[in-house]
C-alpha cells in the first residue's frame, strides 16, 4: 500500500465530499443535517465498496497466485497468520473512510447545533454501518480472489459489488419484499430503510441490527476461514480434517447468529400476512358512507405500561343513547395484538367477540333510565407492528424503549364503528396500505392517564397541570382523538410565543427560524381578533414515512397540528399558510370553495376565510391590490375567486384606501365569532353557511355610508 500513495488521497477526497454535500443545507430545501448525510452515504458509500473489492482481490492476487512467490509457503507463517494480517491492514485502511465521514458529520453537527449525545448516537450509528460493510465486503473479495485465480476474478467481483448493493436493494427486496435480506446487502444503507428516520428508525429497529451485525460478522469469520482452508488445502497438507473442522465450526457459527435473525422476521410476516388477510378492499374503504349508529361521548382511559412493549389498559366509555332498533350490536376496532380481559355494560358483565381487530358486543341493550350508557373494559398486550405500507418497511405503531407512536388510527383505544387501520390497492390488490383517517370522525372528551412510562409523553391534546414524569394526564372537552409519541425530541420555542415545534435535533435551526416568522404572522391576527384563535398550540414536525404515512402529510389533530418531513416536504412558505390557517381556524381547508346548488344557500365561507390572509398582505406586507391578484397565481398566499361574485378583496381595498382597515377588521371578527372552521368536504352540514347577502348586510352595517357592488 506504500508504494501507491494515491491509496491514502481516496478517504481525505472522500471527506471532501461528503462536506461539500453537507455545505449545500440551506433553505428553502429542508435543513435536516440526519436525511442529507443519510442519502450520501446509501449511494456514495457503495462506491468505497468498490475499493475494498478492488483490494481484496489484489490482496490475494499479489502473491498467493503468483509462481514467483511460491516460496513464501516455506516460511514458518500460516497462511492464515498472512490472510488475517491481510485483512487487518486493509480493515483499517478502509476504517480511513469511517474515520473521513465521522470528523465531517460531527463538525456538521456542532455548526448545526445538534445536542452532543445526538452527534454521538448518529456518528456512531453511521461508523458501525460502515465497519460491518466494509468487514464482510473486504473478506469475501479476499475469498473470490482465493477460489478464483485469473484475472477474471475482478471481473467476477464487479460483478459481486453490483449485485450486492444496488441489484439486490431495488430489483430483489423492494420489489419481492424481501426484507429479511436486508443483512446480506453489502451497503447497509437500503433506498428504502427503516434508518432513514433520524427520530425512530435505528433506535426501534435496535434488536434487528444487532442480529444482523452478529450474523454478517459470523458470515465473515466464515469466509475467511473459507479461503485460508482452501488456499491450505490447495497444497499437500496433514491439517486437512482440521480445516474442514473448522470450516464446518464457522458454518455452525453462522447458523446459530441466524436463528434469532431468522425468527424475528418469521413473527414479523406472520403478522403482516393476517393483517392483509383482513385489510379492507379499496372498494370497501371508499364506499363506506354509513354514520355510525351509535358514538362515544367520553373516554376515560388509564394506560400502564407493563414492560418494553406491552400495555395494560383500563377503559371507561360514556356512551349517549342511541336506538337500538337500528343496531343489534355494538362493533368497535381495537389492535389485534390487544386480548381483552373484561367487559362490562352499565356494571354489568357482557360477552364479546373478537376478530382481528374487530371486537363487537353482541345483545346489548341501552337501558333507556340512563341518561347514557357506560362501558368498561380491561385489555393488555404488546404494541408494536412490522408491515409493509405503500411498498416500503413500516412500523405504524410501537412502544420500544424510550420510543413510542400510539396513533388514534392504530385503535389502541376502541374506536365505534365498522372501519379498518388497512386496505389493499385498487390496482396492485397485493400491496398494503395504512388508513390515516381512521378514528372518532368527530368530537369527544377525553382523559388519559399515563403511568409507567419512563420517558416523556407528548400528546396532541393539552396535558394537565397535576403531570409529571411517569405519570402523565391529558385532557381535552373536545377533539377528534388522541395520539401520543416519545422520543429524542427537542421543543423549540420564541420568546413571548405560546405555539412550540416538537422536532428532532437536525431541525432546530429550520425550526426556530420557522417559529419566528409564524410568530409574526400569529402575532398581527392576535392584536385585532377580539376572540384569542384555540385551533392549535403545537406543532409536531418529523419524518412518519417509517409509519405508513405517504408523502408530506398534514394533519390537524386535538391542539396539535402534526407535519410529516420530507426533503421536499420541509418548514417552507407552503407549511406557513397551512399553520396560519390550523391556528386561525382549526382546519387545513385551504382555497375551499364550494360550487353554488340550487336548493341550498351558497356558503361565501372560504372567501372570507381568505380575507383574512388578504388583510395581512395589505398591512403587514404592504403588497397593493393589485400585486396580490397577479401573486395569487403563483401561490403569494392561498386567495381564490377573486373575480366570482361578490368580489370581497376588492371591497376590502376600497375600504382601506378610505381609511376603513378597522371597521374591515370589525366585520370579520363578526364573523369570525360566528365560526369559519370546516370540518369536512363531504357534507355541507359541517361547513358553516355564510350567504353573500348576509355578507353585504352585515358589510353595509359596519362600513355605512359605504357599500360593496357586484362585479
Amino acid at each position: 500500500m506504500l508504494s501507491k500513495p494515491i491509496l491514502f488521497l481516496l478517504p481525505l477526497l472522500y471527506g471532501f465530499w461528503f462536506a461539500f454535500e453537507l455545505s449545500h443545507i440551506a433553505p428553502p430545501a429542508s435543513e435536516n443535517l440526519y436525511a442529507y448525510a443519510y442519502q450520501f452515504h446509501k449511494v456514495k458509500h457503495v462506491l468505497t465498496l468498490g475499493v475494498a473489492f478492488m483490494l481484496g482481490i489484489w490482496s490475494i492476487r499479489s502473491d498467493f497466485h503468483r509462481p514467483g512467490y511460491s516460496w513464501m509457503g516455506s516460511l514458518p507463517v500460516s497462511i492464515w497468520t498472512r490472510i488475517t494480517a491481510k485483512y487487518t491492514v486493509y480493515l483499517i485502511y478502509l476504517s480511513l473512510f469511517t474515520a473521513a465521514m465521522a470528523i465531517v458529520f460531527i463538525y456538521y453537527g456542532w455548526i448545526r447545533q445538534l445536542s452532543v449525545s445526538a452527534v454521538i448516537d448518529y456518528t456512531l450509528l453511521f461508523a458501525l454501518q460502515y465497519e460491518v460493510s466494509y468487514a464482510v465486503t473486504l473478506a469475501l473479495a479476499m475469498l473470490l480472489s482465493a477460489w478464483i485465480p485469473g484475472r477474471i476474478t475482478y471481473l467476477i467481483g464487479f460483478c459481486a459489488w453490483m449485485f450486492g448493493t444496488f441489484f439486490l436493494d431495488v430489483f430483489i427486496i423492494n420489489r419481492y419484499e424481501l426484507y429479511p435480506l436486508t443483512t446480506f446487502h453489502l451497503n447497509q444503507f437500503l433506498v428504502d430503510s427503516l434508518l432513514e428516520s433520524e427520530l425512530w428508525g435505528h433506535s426501534i429497529i435496535a434488536d434487528e441490527l444487532w442480529y444482523a451485525r452478529g450474523f454478517t460478522l459470523s458470515v465473515t469469520l466464515l469466509l475467511l476461514v473459507a479461503a485460508a482452508a482452501y488456499l491450505t488445502l490447495h497444497r499437500p497438507s496433514r491439517l486437512r480434517r482440521w480445516w474442514l473442522g473448522l470450516c464446518a465450526g464457522a458454518a455452525a457459527l453462522v447458523i446459530l447468529c441466524f436463528i434469532p435473525y431468522g425468527k424475528l422476521w418469521i413473527d414479523r410476516y406472520k403478522e403482516y400476512e393476517a393483517a392483509r388477510e383482513d385489510a379492507a378492499s379499496y372498494e370497501q374503504l371508499v364506499s363506506k358512507n354509513k354514520p355510525d349508529e351509535f358514538r362515544i361521548g367520553e373516554y376515560q382511559l388509564s394506560v400502564s405500561r407493563i414492560s418494553n412493549h406491552r400495555i395494560q389498559v383500563d377503559a371507561v366509555l360514556t356512551i349517549p343513547n342511541y336506538d337500538q332498533e337500528k343496531t343489534a350490536s355494538l362493533p368497535f376496532v381495537l389492535n389485534r395484538n390487544l386480548e381483552v380481559t373484561r367487559v362490562q355494560w352499565n356494571h354489568q358483565s357482557v360477552a364479546w367477540v373478537r376478530d382481528g381487530d374487530r371486537f363487537i358486543l353482541e345483545s346489548v341493550r341501552p337501558d333507556p333510565d340512563l341518561e347514557f350508557q357506560t362501558l368498561e373494559l380491561s385489555y393488555n398486550g404488546p404494541l408494536y407492528e412490522w408491515m409493509v405500507l405503500s411498498e416500503r418497511p413500516a412500523i405504524p405503531v410501537f412502544l420500544s424503549g424510550k420510543n413510542a407512536f400510539l396513533p388514534e388510527s392504530a385503535a389502541w383505544y376502541p374506536l365505534p364503528g365498522e372501519q379498518f387501520r388497512y386496505f389493499k390497492g385498487r390496482m396492485d390488490t397485493d400491496k398494503l396500505y395504512l388508513n390515516t383517517e381512521a378514528g372518532l370522525g368527530y368530537k369527544a372528551r377525553f382523559k388519559v392517564h399515563f403511568q409507567g412510562f419512563d420517558h416523556r409523553l407528548y400528546g396532541t391534546i393539552p396535558e394537565t397541570e397535576s403531570s409529571k414524569p411517569g405519570n402523565q394526564q391529558f385532557e381535552s372537552a373536545e377533539t377528534d382523538g388522541l395520539t401520543a409519541l416519545s422520543g429524542s425530541f427537542i421543543e423549540v420555542t420564541v420568546p413571548e410565543e405560546p405555539v412550540r415545534i416538537i422536532t428532532t435535533p437536525s431541525n432546530k435551526l429550520e425550526a426556530e427560524r420557522f417559529l419566528r416568522d409564524l410568530s409574526k404572522h400569529l402575532n398581527y391576527y392576535r392584536s385585532w381578533l377580539n376572540e384569542p384563535p384555540n385551533g392549535i398550540d403545537q406543532i409536531f414536525y418529523l419524518s412518519l414515512a417509517n409509519q405508513g404515512y405517504v408523502g408530506g402529510m398534514a394533519k390537524v389533530t386535538g391542539h396539535s397540528l402534526i407535519l410529516s418531513e420530507t426533503t421536499s416536504h420541509n418548514l417552507d412558505k407552503y407549511q406557513l399558510e397551512k399553520t396560519v390557517n390550523a391556528y386561525l381556524f382549526g382546519d387545513l381547508h385551504m382555497n375551499y370553495y364550494s360550487e353554488p346548488e340550487e336548493e341550498q344557500p351558497h356558503s361565501i365561507v372560504g372567501l372570507i376565510r381568505n380575507a383574512f390572509y388578504y388583510l395581512y398582505l395589505r398591512e403587514e406586507m404592504h403588497f397593493t391590490h393589485e400585486q396580490i391578484v397577479k401573486g395569487s397565481l403563483a401561490g403569494v398566499y392561498p386567495l381564490l375567486s377573486l373575480n366570482q361574485g361578490t368580489d370581497l378583496y376588492a371591497m376590502i381595498d376600497r375600504a382601506i384606501a378610505e381609511g376603513k382597515t378597522a371597521q374591515v377588521k370589525s366585520l370579520l371578527n363578526t364573523f369570525y365569532q360566528r365560526g369559519l372552521s370546516i370540518q369536512s368536504h363531504s357534507s355541507e352540514a359541517d361547513i358553516p353557511v355564510i350567504t353573500e347577502q348576509e355578507w353585504l348586510e352585515e358589510w353595509n352595517r359596519v362600513m355605512q355610508p359605504y357599500s360593496g357592488e357586484e362585479r
